[in-house]
């Protein structure tokens, strides 16, 4: 058994930091453009934060990047995210984590004496001449890391045992009775399993050795071990410093300089973080039990919960109706701030255009701003890149007319400009309505708007991004999809041409007013219409054009009923019945879309009729809709009409209700010939009981 478990188990995960120096790290996380040096500011000021830093630093996932004489590199190693997700833990178990006042007492006491040997340690590096100043700073901040882990696992007891002890010794010698280990060794056990290349734990581990067993050890070493005497709170009494230096040959009058400078930079960080540090004792004394300090680490958790909440449901979002609608809701439920419009740039990046979201709905708002200097508060805060409220502004000496009109959009005394930033690249802009009473209180909260306003700016980005991803995508497969059907009409076409040929050597020796030459030109006719419907499909849609000349449309009908009769009609036993009125103008129109139209609706209509059916043409020259003249052709038949469960879908791809062998695409086709055309198609039940479609081309 390890000797740190000989006795008690303890647990060196839940180092508690300083509550007041975690509530900055959580706001600086938090920050879009926080940066290392920043993190690191705050971090090298907490003992228990920087254990945990550097722990994970030299986890499994991170070691072999590690230096663990630079915090500053560690940190960069780690990532702003990971920095973030120890601060949110550590503020979590701070939170549920009780102090008496008492315990605040001490914990406040042991948080304050490992920064003033932090800056101590610094100072004789620097005063010595080693190298690594930064590595010095952090074995001082970490010098009572023992005592932390002993004070958190048991703090009453621990508490007690501190009373009881008027000497250093006496109480490393309480703590190996108590607890199988003092503090110095179990310092340096943990640290131990950090995979450290420096010398921070035998520097941690020695430092309350005698000055006689210290012969030629390393400089961290020494440094530490006399900073930590000279620091140390139990060997204290009257600002008399009763320690002599045998390793630097420093006289005690530039040792008491060196204290008061370390105390005097340790209470300063002390009140940079908000804590009451009183100076009537020998050594400072600060008291991290604060009732204020726990309300704002609830309302914090709970400003976590929210933005966490927002967060996973916008990485659901793929839609920026549905984010608009987050956006909406969120800035109520959170901020209580309501209507909104939301402002994106255009494809040149030089006008704002407004969507409103008033009543949920995003819609257009008649609102374009240039994004220029001195345009609009709602400018200004997308190009400076920063929160501005209309009520408490200096860019201008009144609102001008364009930000009064949006004012009057929001129906709001005032409104709060939020600019939308991703990766510090600006996105938009939100001008949402306030209150007068609401705008000191959020900018107590102008943090927690910023991170609310990068959660939208970040999905917005990646809405689209996956959307040209996705357009792309169907260009690539649209143009696979056109080389494909190109090389397969490039094949069909060889045998329709051979075929073509051998119609019209064996048309050359037929009588020409015969019959049989009648129908070897039909059947040409109609391989040459085949031949044409396969070059539309292998031109681009782009390409086409209608082939448009005066169009005969009883002509056109009675000739494809006569191709039918022969096939069709005499295969399935049904007739037709032609009504086409002589009146009926020719029109500008494409022929080949037009027999395709008529072929489809017939060739419909006779797969689907019964023995003995009977299809219905007819033509009007004259019908008047919406101010349109159009010509009609209606196409019924006497049989069952179509099922129910299909009308919905009727011009839609579907499965065919004609057997295996149809594709169910026909009216499919022929409606999207009619809209070709800029004709109209619909259905009705005709007068027979069967199936009627109209179609109306209009008379230009």
């Amino acid at each position: 058994m390890n000797p740190s478990e000989k006795q008690l188990d303890l647990d060196c995960t839940r180092l508690p930091p300083a509550p007041h120096v975690l509530l900055q790290l959580v706001d600086l996380c938090h920050k879009t453009d926080v940066s290392f040096i920043e993190l690191e500011s705050i971090i090298s000021k907490d003992s228990a934060l920087c254990a945990k830093v550097i722990a994970l630093s030299n986890s499994a996932a991170f070691n072999q990047w590690n230096e663990s004489r630079d915090l500053k590199r560690i940190l960069v190693v780690l990532g702003t995210k990971t920095v973030r997700s120890i601060a949110l833990t550590s503020i979590v178990h701070q939170f549920f984590s009780q102090y008496s006042q008492q315990l605040g007492e001490t914990m406040g006491d042991s948080w304050l004496d490992a920064l003033i040997c932090a800056h101590l340690s610094r100072n004789l590096a620097t005063l010595t001449g080693y190298q690594y100043p930064d590595e010095a700073h952090l074995a001082g901040l970490l010098h009572q890391l023992g005592q932390l882990v002993l004070l958190s696992n048991e703090p009453d007891q621990y508490q007690l045992l501190l009373q009881s002890v008027t000497t250093q010794d006496a109480l490393l010698l309480k703590e190996q009775e108590r607890y199988g280990i003092n503090s110095a060794d179990l310092a340096h056990h943990i640290m131990s399993k950090w995979g450290l290349e420096s010398m921070l734990a035998e520097a941690i581990k020695y430092q309350y050795m005698p000055d006689e067993l210290m012969h030629d050890t390393k400089p961290l070493i020494k440094i530490i071990n006399l900073s930590s005497r000279i620091s140390n709170r139990i060997n204290h009494s009257n600002n008399s410093y009763l320690v002599e230096d045998h390793f630097f040959g420093l006289h005690q009058a530039l040792i008491e300089n060196l204290v008061s400078q370390s105390t005097q930079a340790a209470i300063n960080d002390a009140r940079s973080f908000g804590m009451n540090v009183t100076e009537d004792s020998a050594i400072p004394r600060a008291n991290i039990d604060d009732e204020e300090i726990r309300i704002r680490l609830a309302h914090k958790i709970h400003q976590i919960a929210l933005l966490d909440g927002v967060q996973q449901h916008a990485s659901d979002i793929n839609d920026v109706s549905e984010l608009f609608k987050l956006v909406s809701e969120n800035l109520q439920l959170i901020f209580g701030l309501s209507p909104e419009i939301i402002f994106l740039p255009d494809i040149s990046g030089t006008v704002l255009s407004g969507i409103s979201t008033i009543d949920n709905t995003p819609d257009k708002a008649p609102v374009s701003i240039k994004l220029k200097p001195y345009s609009s508060l709602i400018a200004e805060s997308g190009l400076r890149k920063t929160i501005l409220y209309s009520s408490a502004q200096s860019i201008f000496d009144e609102l001008n007319v364009i930000d009064r009109q949006i004012k009057s959009l929001l129906e709001v005394p005032e409104f709060i400009c939020l600019p939308l930033l991703s990766q510090n690249s600006l996105i938009g802009v939100i001008a949402v309505g306030c209150k007068p009473n609401q705008a000191a209180k959020l900018k107590s909260e102008s943090l927690l708007l910023e991170n609310f306003c990068k959660i939208i700016a970040d999905t917005y980005t990646r809405q689209q991004r996956l959307s040209r991803q996705l357009e792309e995508s169907q260009q690539q497969e649209k143009v696979a999809a056109n080389l494909k059907s190109r090389s397969i009409v490039h094949e069909i076409n060889n045998p329709l041409t051979i075929i073509n040929n051998y119609l019209e050597l064996v048309s050359m020796d037929m009588d020409k007013e015969g019959k049989d030459k009648q129908n070897i030109d039909i059947i040409k006719s109609e391989v040459e219409r085949v031949s044409d419907l396969l070059l539309q499909l292998k031109q681009d849609p782009e390409d086409n054009h209608h082939n448009d000349h005066e169009v005969d449309i009883n002509q056109l009908i009675e000739k494809q009923i006569a191709i039918f009769k022969p096939t069709f009609y005499k295969l399935n036993n049904i007739s037709s019945e032609l009504k086409l009125d002589p009146n009926l103008p020719p029109i500008p129109s494409d022929t080949n879309k037009l027999k395709q139209i008529i072929s489809n609706l017939v060739k419909n209509a006779a797969e689907a009729l019964p023995d003995k059916g009977i299809i219905s043409i007819s033509t009007k020259p004259l019908v008047i809709l919406n101010n349109k003249k159009y010509i009609e052709i209606s196409v019924s038949d006497n049989g069952t009409g179509v099922p129910d469960n299909i009308l919905n879908q009727l011009f839609s791809p579907v499965e065919s209700t004609k057997g295996s062998t149809h594709s169910g695409l026909g009216l499919t086709i022929v409606n999207q010939l009619t809209t070709d055309l800029n004709g109209r198609i619909s259905y009705s039940s005709s007068s027979q009981g069967g199936a009627k479609f109209t179609i109306l081309l209009p008379v230009k």
